[in-house]
């Protein structure tokens, strides 16, 4: 630790410096954001506007609680990770984008040639068979 000289000549600890530059805030958007502001404006109306801008969405969803829909998307990133690396690497690693992959029927050529699909089996091959019998029946003696 050091000490401070004393007696007749003190020198006084010198304080940093900082020096800015003009910065990068956009004061165009200053009172918009000032807190001050907001609550004034709320105090006056009793509404915040910037909460005010969506609409609420109301649809029929299948019933499904929060841990069902955890457990999916555990099990979603699960599968993503045991996919070999290259082809994580294809989607950059993010499951969003291999899952909707997954679900456009125009990509089934690719993934099969990824080897994430296997081809569908061909249909079995219709062997010639003997000319079918034009004899009149009861001529069979």
């Amino acid at each position: 630790m050091f000490s401070l000289p004393t007696g007749r000549y003190k020198i006084a600890p010198k304080r940093p410096e900082i020096k800015c530059g003009p910065g990068r805030t956009k004061q165009s958007m200053r009172d918009q954001t000032n807190i001050n502001l907001i609550m004034a404006k709320y105090q006056k109306t009793g509404m915040v506007s910037f909460v005010n801008k969506q609409q609420g969405e109301y649809m029929n969803t299948d019933p499904i609680d929060f841990q069902e829909a955890m457990d999916m998307i555990v099990n979603a990133n699960n599968m993503f990770a045991e996919i070999p690396s290259s082809v994580r690497k294809r989607f950059g690693n993010d499951p969003k984008e291999f899952f909707e992959f997954l679900h456009n029927p125009e990509n089934v050529d690719e993934l099969i040639s990824l080897g994430l699909a296997t081809p569908p089996p061909e249909p079995p091959a219709i062997a010639p068979s003997d000319p079918p019998d034009t004899s009149p029946p009861g001529d069979d003696l």
